[in-house]
């Protein structure tokens, strides 16, 4: 399993050193090539199995926490609607237009082409970004601020991704019937929100502002709150809830404070 990843990590930085293409590409190249040609499936052994599961929890609490760091909240405040609108519209088609053809060509139920969109309409940013970096280096695109619009929606577009996933995955899975299910997932949405709000207003308030070790302090609050409530919702069928939390714990921070 550890060759399995190390390789795809070379593979991925490798492909993207000598082209534009995102090292995420690669990765997945050397996943689907060992699948396929690879010993079966490592997952069966009940240890990896375990790996696997607390990985799955992990790796949003993360990115989730590290990405809203990085967007310009500034152009986002004065540019919400073209920001917002490039970040949901574009995957909202690539969400259907996956969900249909799924149905249509490979004969998957609707909720599941649905779970597939959701999942690969994540994938446009990662791809875009890297080239877009470069031409905004090159001071292709300036003038009309492509990169701070691309940019920004990209990472709302990968929250976005994480919180509809989640939601779909509970609905999916979690064993209830099936209008308590769809009822549950529409909640989960405004059930994260509530909690992103009052998870910031608690992030701000309890570490004094003139305490210099207060960022540190309000960053551990935002990554533990956000593992806390992962583990959480998984086990009570919440999934998608937490990643609206943590992203709308951001936006209550930054409305105040800076993070870090």
């Amino acid at each position: 399993m550890s060759g399995v990843v190390i390789a795809g990590y070379i593979f991925g930085h490798t492909l993207e050193r000598y082209t534009a293409i995102h090292p995420v590409v690669g990765m997945t190249l050397a996943g689907a090539l060992y699948r396929q040609f690879g010993p079966p499936n490592f997952l069966d052994n009940p240890s990896a199995d375990l790996i696997d599961f607390h990985l799955r929890r992990i790796y949003p609490v993360i990115i989730l926490t590290k990405g809203p760091l990085t967007w310009n909240w500034e152009y986002i405040k004065n540019n919400s609607v073209k920001v917002f609108s490039l970040a949901t519209l574009p995957w909202t088609v690539e969400c259907l237009s996956t969900a249909f053809f799924a149905h249509i060509l490979l004969d998957y139920p609707w909720y599941w082409g649905l779970h597939l969109g959701s999942i690969l309409a994540s994938v446009s940013p990662a791809i875009v970004a890297p080239p877009l970096y470069k031409f905004d280096e090159r001071g292709i695109g300036t003038k009309s601020q492509i990169a701070p619009v691309v940019l920004n929606a990209g990472g709302i577009d990968t929250a976005f991704t994480e919180g509809v996933c989640g939601v779909i995955n509970s609905a999916i899975f979690y064993p209830a019937p099936l209008v308590y299910r769809i009822v549950k997932g529409l909640l989960a949405i405004f059930v994260g929100i509530a909690l992103g709000i009052f998870w910031g207003v608690l992030s701000d308030c309890l570490p004094d502002h003139s305490d210099i070790y207060a960022p540190t302090i309000r960053s551990l609050l935002i990554f533990g709150g956000g593992l806390l409530l992962t583990y959480a919702g998984g086990y009570l069928g919440w999934g998608g809830t937490c990643e609206y939390q943590r992203v709308y714990t951001f936006c209550i921070l930054k409305s105040s404070v800076n993070v870090a």
